[in-house]
């Protein structure tokens, strides 16, 4: 990744998934990190299985880039 690319990321505990808290925190970190760091672009780099992860980056508006492969595929901000 490019130094004026940004990589988000996140993991919320077993019993604390299915409350929105993964949306809601990279939503915040999302609007913290374009104020005050006004990257190109935010990426998320996320492993085909993860299932949840990429419903996490549906619903945050990251889209995925390319084409699914067995490697972990690369979501980004359309645009």
């Amino acid at each position: 990744v490019r130094p004026d690319v940004f990589e988000l990321g996140w993991w919320v505990h077993a019993e604390h998934r299915r409350k929105g808290i993964a949306v809601a925190a990279t939503l915040a970190l999302t609007d913290w990190a374009v104020a005050a760091l006004a990257p190109d672009r935010l990426m998320a780099r996320i492993s085909g299985a993860n299932v949840a992860a990429e419903k996490v980056a549906r619903a945050v508006g990251l889209a995925p880039l390319g084409v699914p492969t067995s490697a972990p595929r690369l979501w980004a901000f359309p645009g």
